[in-house]
């Protein structure tokens, strides 16, 4: 209730200067008419200048429903029309990059030439259906496993790295050489509960084995870098993107994080985790919500691992000790309803005095709190005990309400498994908040209460799918869910500042749906809001985060390694690489990974990403699985001072581009481009002398292979795909080579950027006297212009005779690498 007279202290300045009108004032509350927008700062004696501070953005909101949302152009209609040609492969390319983590030119070319055919017999055909079709197809398709992956390439680092080999790894006293299994472990998934799949054979190594490592020196166990490397290596190379990566977006909303030691320690978890984000990728959100909240990485990421009801110790009648609040904050502020309630096109809700209402307030945490509590691991695992052969029901249960958080690394059961409740340890009252009363007080047996207890919660979150009963709608569920977690994919996929209109579509799928990630999904990706482009539209659109930017230049490029998962035979580039891949140790089928999951990875070589986060001046400052806070990399609403935030817009992505960073990512995908042997990684096996070994190299000076890991694109297969291979024919104003360039930039610019770079900047010869002599006129050309032309002037004539391979070479990275800088591919359209 404290007043602010703005008439008499506001702090606007007019632009203009002198005293500040009202008329400033009131352009300034808004952020209107050129006036810098009003901000409150909170002075405190300790801080000042200033503790917290924010600036002041009108938002819409009303009293009222608003009802439907506007039906959308339909798919052949004059608002939504066919496509044809290059605009066809354009749109194409850019409808699959929004739904994977980067389109191929394979790709694009099998869904172009399905519509094309489908045309043959109905001419009205129109993408949208096979949009449809091809989105249906992704959901069908099998499953890539991250945890799958990861233990494959953790058997292959021990194999390569000496452990079951009695000269590199010899016995001493009562530790014996772990002997190799005859048939590698696999997880086993025929439990029909995903939380509960095991795996099926004992892992190869047990505690005792590990000391002998330690004993012999000899590095040859596995830890978190391999966990990052099937992550990466599942996003740059799996045939199932959408899945994958509706995953991903699910796991920027609830957050777990590697940054943490208990959950780096327990790499299986974590890449389980992930894998139970994927298998929910199109059920419901209710089944991804209530997989979190059971899960003890997420229990001990938000400490709700080992939570107990409030205790009186003194006996004075008042708790000394609360429960944790960490857990039933986040779940409302992040996973759910977020802070004020919504309408489903995301506007607010105000209340009958036209103010905005909070979803939720302290009491409400604090009473939730009491809901999440008796929590703990459901699976005790002795650090000696050795894992794999056992299904969930066979294994020892833990009836230890304190047992420790620390992991046992590889060996750990608990973090993999569900908590199970512990009723002693549960607050039994009745529980009010965020407009639910939860009241199983009927129920006698404590662990029953208190599993009810939480599932009722969370069927006021996130709807209860298939009771028959309608969801969000404020009388069995919450009804800013739908709003709240739609807004949020949909930043992930297509734009940060969907219309209302569009929100409000993909919001009724989602509550139609009762919570349907499939469902949602599709209204995500189909909507013609994002599926008819105006490329002059200033406010539609994405700014790529660096992790997505490589993605999709990785992808697009079709980069390499020479390692590949299988064996390659007489294949191309590794018939002319060195060293001897005879070697069966070389390749993951050989260490359990299936035949389904090894078809369903693209092509035919391995990736292992170094971290990507860095102190130098080359890093993505980005590595899946391992945000610093609960509120990802970036927050959903951010936005960055100037004409975004003066518009009332959002760009998330941009909390990361500050000046340092932006010059780590910038030199991050010029190594890529530039580098002559690649992109660095981490070496097979962890070393180079391992990888050395591995390709049958025993001289310690030989570096033949050590690059053989390294992330590189085949930059004389471009060449040839995108350079004229005839000199064009000169004109009056242009030169042959200056002609040839500007085919070569528009190939790249339909890869990248969907040709908006020509249609936005025609070449005009008359806005310069000669591109290769800096002149007067030059500031005149348009950056397609100046990209032209100074691969023009950086390189010789590629038609001369005279070098004119390493020309072209020169020319195809130096217009990739200014076009993969520029806003047109930054800026997702």
């Amino acid at each position: 209730n404290y007043e602010w007279d703005l008439t008499e202290s506001s702090g606007a300045v007019p632009t203009a200067g002198g005293a500040a009108s009202k008329q400033t004032i009131i352009d300034s509350l808004f952020g209107q008419n050129g006036e810098s927008p009003l901000y409150l700062n909170i002075h405190t004696v300790d801080n000042p200048a200033g503790e917290i501070w924010a600036f002041l953005n009108l938002t819409g909101g009303s009293i009222n429903d608003p009802g439907s949302p506007a039906v959308a152009p339909s798919a052949g209609s004059d608002a939504y029309p066919q496509l044809f040609g290059d605009e066809l492969a354009a749109e194409v390319r850019r409808f699959l990059n929004q739904a994977t983590f980067g389109a191929t030119d394979a790709q694009v070319n099998d869904l172009v030439n399905t519509i094309e055919t489908a045309r043959i017999a109905e001419p009205s055909y129109h993408r949208d259906s096979a949009y449809r079709n091809w989105i249906e197809d992704q959901m069908a398709m099998p499953q890539s496993y991250l945890l799958d992956y990861h233990l494959a390439t953790d058997f292959q680092f021990m194999k390569l790295n000496g452990m079951f080999d009695p000269v590199r790894n010899p016995a001493q006293g009562e530790l014996t050489t772990p002997v190799e299994p005859a048939t590698w472990p696999t997880i086993d998934r025929s439990n029909p509960d995903p939380e509960k799949w095991h795996l099926d054979g004992l892992y190869p190594v047990t505690r005792s084995d590990q000391r002998l490592m330690d004993a012999n020196q000899l590095r040859a166990l596995p830890g978190n870098r391999e966990r990052r490397h099937a992550h990466w290596q599942l996003m740059l190379n799996s045939r199932d993107q959408l899945r994958q990566k509706m995953g991903f977006s699910l796991q920027q909303i609830v957050v777990v994080s590697a940054v943490i030691t208990a959950i780096r320690d327990s790499p299986y978890a974590a890449s389980n985790y992930q894998d139970q984000l994927n298998t929910r990728a199109f059920g419901h959100y209710r089944d991804v919500l209530g997989y979190v909240n059971w899960s003890p990485l997420m229990g001990k990421w938000l400490s709700s691992l080992g939570n107990q009801k409030g205790l009186d110790i003194d006996g004075d009648g008042t708790d000394d000790i609360s429960p944790d609040e960490n857990l039933a904050r986040e779940n409302m502020q992040l996973f759910s309803i977020g802070l004020f309630n919504l309408w489903p096109d995301g506007t607010l809700r105000l209340g009958p005095d036209g103010a905005p209402n909070n979803t939720y307030n302290n009491d409400d945490i604090r009473e939730f709190a009491k809901v999440l509590t008796g929590q703990s691991f459901s699976i005790h695992n002795d650090r000696n005990l050795q894992w794999g052969g056992l299904p969930f029901d066979e294994l020892e249960e833990n009836t230890n309400f304190t047992r420790n958080q620390n992991s046992a690394g590889l060996f750990e059961l608990k973090y993999s498994y569900p908590m199970k409740m512990f009723g002693d340890y549960h607050d039994r009252s009745v529980k009010s908040f965020a407009g639910v009363t939860i009241d199983n007080t009927d129920l006698t047996d404590a662990t029953e209460q208190g599993i009810a207890d939480i599932e009722d919660a969370l069927n006021w979150l996130a709807g209860k799918p298939g009771d028959g009963e309608p969801d969000f709608d404020m009388e069995r569920s919450h009804g800013s869910t739908p709003a709240f977690i739609c807004e949020r994919l949909i930043q992930r996929f297509t734009t940060s500042n969907p219309s209302r209109d569009y929100l409000h579509r993909v919001a009724t799928a989602f509550k139609d749906g009762e919570g349907d990630l499939a469902a949602t999904i599709r209204a995500i990706l189909l909507d013609p809001e994002v599926r008819v482009l105006d490329p002059s539209n200033t406010i539609t659109g994405i700014k790529r985060s660096p992790l997505e930017a490589y993605l999709q230049l990785a992808r697009s490029l079709e980069v390499i390694t020479y390692l590949p998962l299988t064996d390659p035979g007489e294949t191309e580039p590794f018939t002319s690489a060195a060293g001897n891949y005879d070697n069966d140790d070389l390749y993951l089928d050989n260490f359990g990974l299936s035949a389904e999951q090894l078809a369903n990875q693209e092509r035919n070589f391995r990736f292992l990403q170094h971290d990507t986060i860095t102190s130098g001046t080359v890093g993505l400052q980005m590595t899946p699985f391992r945000q610093e806070t609960v509120f990802n990399w970036y927050l959903p609403d951010y936005a960055p001072s100037g004409p975004i935030a003066d518009a009332g817009l959002v760009a998330p992505e941009l909390q990361l581009a500050n000046e340092p960073d932006v010059i780590r990512n910038i030199n991050y995908q010029q190594t890529l481009l530039r580098g002559g042997n690649g992109l660095f990684v981490d070496s097979l096996g962890g070393s180079r002398d391992t990888q050395r070994l591995s390709f049958g190299i025993t001289d310690p000076e030989d570096d033949s292979i050590n690059n053989h890991d390294n992330i590189r694109f085949d930059r004389d297969k471009w060449v040839a795909i995108l350079y004229p291979a005839i000199e064009p024919t000169a004109t009056d104003t242009r030169t042959a080579e200056s002609l040839a360039d500007e085919q070569l930039v528009d190939e790249l610019d339909r890869r990248l950027t969907y040709g908006f770079l020509k249609t936005k900047y025609p070449y005009d010869p008359s806005d310069d006297d000669d591109p290769n002599v800096a002149g007067e006129d030059d500031l005149l050309k348009n950056p397609r212009e100046l990209i032209i032309d100074s691969i023009t002037a950086g390189h010789g004539n590629p038609y001369s005779g005279n070098n004119d391979d390493n020309d072209k070479r020169g020319k195809l990275i130096d217009a990739l690498y200014l076009i993969s800088i520029s806003p047109e591919f930054q800026i997702k359209k």
